[in-house]
């Protein structure tokens, strides 16, 4: 969406701009109470990397990451060690 904006109208947008366009036309357009992370991997994401994303103040970190780094046998015993944890702070507008 946003990339079809730039054409039509002949400018070129920032890449906040752009992903906050494509946020409200899916919000919009298609009714979807979407969040931002999709438009904003579309938008910053880097081949072997990973994405940092703080919805609070929308900053973006791009993290090396490569996949065959992962162990993939820690993983599940890492990833059940936060189950039920508590958010370390609530998104805006949540209690």
């Amino acid at each position: 969406m946003a990339h079809l904006l730039e054409s039509v109208t002949g400018q070129s947008l920032s890449s906040a701009a752009r992903i906050d366009a494509s946020i409200e036309a899916e919000r919009q357009t298609a009714g979807v109470p979407c969040g931002m992370m999709d438009q904003t991997v579309v938008e910053s994401a880097h081949p072997e990397h990973a994405l940092l994303l703080d919805c609070a103040d929308k900053t973006v970190t791009s993290v090396p990451f490569r996949q065959a780094e992962v162990d993939a046998t820690r993983y599940p015993l890492r990833r059940l060690s936060f189950a039920g944890a508590e958010c370390v702070r609530p998104a805006p507008g949540r209690v």
